[in-house]
């Protein structure tokens, strides 16, 4: 018999995703290929500001469960292994990569904030001052 902790931090496979509510399916093969229902997904804000981000299908997610209400849970979410390493290694820097080739970075050390995007740069705003 599993303990509560075991079924309550699981690791599983993002099998669909429903983008309009910030859900994901998730395939747990440990656990004969069991299918979460919909699950939201944590992101850092919801109110005020908001963060919106989707994992793709295919993500290695973790998931918390209530230990009390088993079919009651949230995707953490996802984490580098031994398979998917970091794009980067510098404590100094705020990475992100997207699926395209486009990528933000900040370095906190240098005050260096790089954009790069294979694509256009939309810009809206009421004015716009550049310093440098």
């Amino acid at each position: 018999m599993r303990d509560k902790l075991t079924d309550a931090i699981r690791v599983g496979i993002v099998s669909s995703i429903d983008p309009e509510n910030c859900t994901a399916q998730v395939t747990f093969e440990d656990r004969d290929g069991i299918v979460s229902g919909d699950l939201p997904i944590m992101v850092p804000l919801t109110l005020t500001d908001q963060v919106y981000f989707m994992p793709a299908v295919g993500e290695r997610v973790r998931v918390l469960f209530d230990p009390e209400a088993p079919s009651t849970g949230v995707i953490l979410g996802s984490y580098y292994a031994d398979t998917r390493l970091p794009p980067i290694a510098d404590e100094n820097k705020v990475y992100i990569r997207f699926s395209d080739g486009g990528h933000l970075e900040y370095d906190k050390e240098a005050s260096i904030l790089t954009i790069n995007v294979p694509g256009s740069v939309n810009i809206t705003a009421s004015s716009i001052s550049l310093n440098g």
